[in-house]
């Protein structure tokens, strides 16, 4: 029945002085009539978690602090995906209806911040702008967190078949990490600050964050994995080791976060699982593919 974990890392293992592991397990709701969906976020200061879940009526956005019982789901906001949090994370922003918006934690309106058909992952830099992916017209590009019309920052050549997706700012203006897919295949690159050529870090792998430790945390097939990276050279160094391998993946997302510091959370793997079904004028269903999994569109 728990669809969500958060670990906080006190001693990462990849670290030369391990620390003792807290592992805390969060129920997204109390009668489990909520399901995972579309990404899971965590604060700067790891002590709120935000998640997209859905019932039988809608997915909407959900915060739960972790001096709370229980979750609680912001208005106004179905339909939203992909969230995450301001450096002072006071604000969360995320995908809605082909714009990107942002909302207080302690709820309100949201206020749309620009147009964002079909983005995939972003991040909320210290110095106020938002880097997030785009596509059918495939870039990475920028706003004011304040709202206004984007820059790119890079973007593909038309008709290539390449999609950039989650990108993570380096500290410093260093460049960005991000991850491109081509034909079901996804691999992570870095852009160097000036260049408009990225250049491939990881043969395969998605979702890559950097750590304050210099490594870079990513997603691959279900595990998590995490290697050491060289931010002023922006090269990999050494091999990489997994660090989780149960966390919940689909074609569009992977449902984890992970703060600058090492404290991660995610979805375990089979928690977002459904089926596929008819469903009939009088609200019957007959099932089309009884196996769980992460079916979507």
């Amino acid at each position: 029945a728990v669809a969500l974990v958060a670990a906080l890392v006190i001693g990462s293992p990849w670290r030369t002085s391990p620390a003792p592991i807290t592992r805390i397990a969060l129920s997204v709701s109390r009668d489990n009539s909520l399901t995972i969906q579309n990404g899971v976020a965590i604060s700067p200061d790891c002590r709120t978690v935000a998640f997209v879940a859905g019932s039988s009526d809608a997915s909407r956005l959900y915060v739960r602090r972790l001096d709370e019982w229980a979750p609680r789901a912001l208005a106004l906001t179905e339909g939203a995906a992909n969230p995450f949090f301001s450096p002072n994370g006071e604000w969360i922003a995320f995908r809605r209806n082909g714009n990107l918006e942002k909302i207080r934690v302690s709820g309100g309106s949201p206020q749309v911040l620009c147009k964002a058909a079909g983005s995939y992952g972003g991040r909320w830099r210290t110095d106020g702008t938002i880097v997030f992916g785009t596509w059918p017209d495939v870039a990475l590009r920028q706003v004011s967190s304040d709202g206004g019309a984007p820059q790119t920052i890079v973007e593909s050549k038309e008709g290539s078949g390449v999609w950039y997706e989650w990108p993570d700012p380096l500290p410093g203006n260093k460049g960005v990490v991000f991850a491109i897919r081509k034909q079901g295949q996804s691999s992570i690159a870095v852009l160097a600050p000036g260049s408009d050529t990225p250049r491939i870090l990881i043969d395969s792998g998605s979702h890559p964050r950097y750590l304050s430790t210099g490594h870079l945390l990513y997603a691959d097939g279900g595990h998590l994995r995490v290697v050491s990276f060289d931010g002023d050279r922006l090269e990999i160094r050494g091999s990489a080791i997994v660090v989780m391998d149960d966390v919940s993946e689909s074609l569009v997302t992977v449902d984890f976060d992970v703060s600058s510091d090492g404290v991660l959370v995610y979805v375990p793997a089979g928690s977002s699982d459904s089926r596929v079904v008819w469903r009939d004028r009088n609200g019957g269903t007959t099932p089309v593919i009884t196996q769980p999994a992460r079916y979507g569109s």
